[in-house]
């Protein structure tokens, strides 16, 4: 018995001696038949911990791993499949450089399902902070017909979709925001069917979808179609379409209302029929500092011109400044030079022995086009208030209801002819037999209210002849 327990102490010295060692200095090793001996030099295949010292910690770490053998490269011989990790404040974070091949620091392969399912998240479902090229890019999503890469560094990108690029099935507020945007807030390049569809926003009386492919479609909403509070440059622009640039159906007030624009509230370069609205009460309502409308080509009104003042412009002939309310007639003709008008008419103060040509409405100020159609200058006069120095552009008005300057007596609804110093004054008459004859002059208008000895501007209907 004593002889038994003097060998099982020697035996557990022995082995304790063993420990110690492999506890110490590096010891030589080698792989021997898929294990580590200390018949050979040091070899790095057993040092699993890599800090120069094999002991029992290294065969912790490989206890699962027995059967390996070769030069230490890497442990991804494992997986973590079926696992669910919760934690709290400690996330799993791969930091790096993560270049050649595949420069991601993440890689999902997935042939049957999604490639990232956020099911839950309390704040942002996905957050890029920063991004040197695209924040999201998708490459290809189901078949395309085509793919097509954007050079720029973009915020969302989607090369190629088989159906949607973007697909929003419920949002209790905005769909798709865009807070500000230094070129277009939402561009579409080219589109087979809709380049934008809305099939209602709000609770619409009704809603009713086109068979076409149109640029923009919204088929029911409850207040605005499309509203542009403010635009920078152009509030709606089209570069060019089949038939109509801008298509309304049916609209409850507004067809078309553009709040505020610098340049044009819409724009539409090229088109069969640049605007269309089926039916509203107002079609388009457009306040415009320059113009409310510009149009380049005949216009056609079905119904009546309510309100509509027809001018032209012309230059100051005369050696003495032009008021709103002259009377001019005409000195000569010269050729443009700009988009608004092919002619101008050289104009001066109307002194009842010429012929008259209309009502100063103001100044013209030459301004140049940012933007000009193809087949423009980019050279624009636009109408001004105050008085037309000699040399300026002038505003004339020759048809429609303005203010005329006058001299009295001038009773209402008399016919105005031209005075003296550019004043219109009461068609003159003779009474021959009983009959009332008028004198032989060429009358501008129809005196709107009354006006008695002394001169002044006056409502007038004018009508040049």
């Amino acid at each position: 018995m004593k002889t038994l327990r003097l060998i099982s102490l020697t035996i557990a010295l022995a082995l304790l001696t063993t420990l110690a060692v492999a506890a110490g200095a590096p010891q030589p090793v080698t792989l021997t038949n898929g294990g580590c001996t200390s018949t050979g030099g040091y070899d790095p295949a057993c040092d699993v911990d890599h800090n120069g010292i094999i002991n029992v910690t290294d065969i912790q770490l490989t206890a699962g791993h027995w059967n390996e053998s070769g030069t230490w490269v890497g442990d991804n011989n494992h997986n973590h499949l079926g696992q669910t990790w919760v934690g709290t404040n400690n996330p799993l974070r791969i930091e790096g450089s993560f270049g050649t091949p595949d420069y991601a620091a993440l890689i999902l392969n997935n042939s049957s399902g999604d490639g990232v399912r956020v099911y839950s998240a309390g704040d942002d479902g996905v957050e890029v902070g920063s991004a040197g090229d695209d924040g999201v890019y998708v490459g290809s999503v189901g078949s395309p017909t085509t793919t097509s890469n954007s050079s720029g560094k973009n915020g969302f990108e989607v090369a190629g979709a088989q159906h949607y690029g973007l697909f929003v099935g419920r949002a209790d507020s905005t769909g798709v925001v865009v807070d500000s945007a230094g070129g277009s807030g939402v561009a579409v390049d080219s589109a087979s069917d809709h380049g934008f569809y809305v099939g209602t926003a709000g609770t619409p009386a009704f809603a009713n979808v086109s068979n076409s492919n149109n640029g923009f479609e919204v088929a029911g909403a409850e207040h605005f179609g499309l509203y542009v509070g403010r635009a920078g440059l152009a509030g709606v622009r089209v570069e060019s379409a089949g038939t109509h640039g801008v298509y309304v159906e049916s609209a409850g007030t507004h067809g078309v209302s553009v709040n505020s624009a610098t340049l044009h509230g819409v724009n539409v370069n090229s088109a069969t029929y640049g605007l269309h609205v089926g039916s509203a009460d107002y079609g388009v309502r457009v306040t415009g500092s320059s113009y409310a409308g510009s149009f380049v080509g005949d216009i056609e009104v079905i119904g009546s011109c309510y309100g509509c003042l027809l001018a032209t412009f012309g230059v100051n002939a005369d050696d003495k400044p032009l008021a709103p309310g002259d009377i001019v007639s005409l000195a000569g003709l010269r050729e443009s030079g700009v988009n608004s008008v092919p002619m101008l008419m050289e104009v001066q103060v109307a002194t009842g022995s010429d012929a008259v040509v209309g009502v100063v409405q103001g100044w013209a100020e030459l301004v140049t086009e940012e933007d000009p159609r193809p087949t423009e200058i980019g050279l624009r006069l636009v109408p001004r208030d105050g008085d037309a120095r000699p040399g300026d552009y002038v505003t004339i008005a020759y048809s429609g209801l303005t203010q005329v300057k006058a001299s009295g007596p001038v009773e209402e609804g008399s016919n105005l002819v031209a005075g003296e110093s550019g004043s219109a004054r009461a068609q003159r008459t003779v009474t021959v037999e009983g009959v009332e004859l008028a004198e032989n002059a060429d009358v501008i208008g129809t005196a709107l209210e009354r006006l008695d000895a002394d001169d002044g501007l006056i409502w007038a209907l004018v009508n040049v002849q």
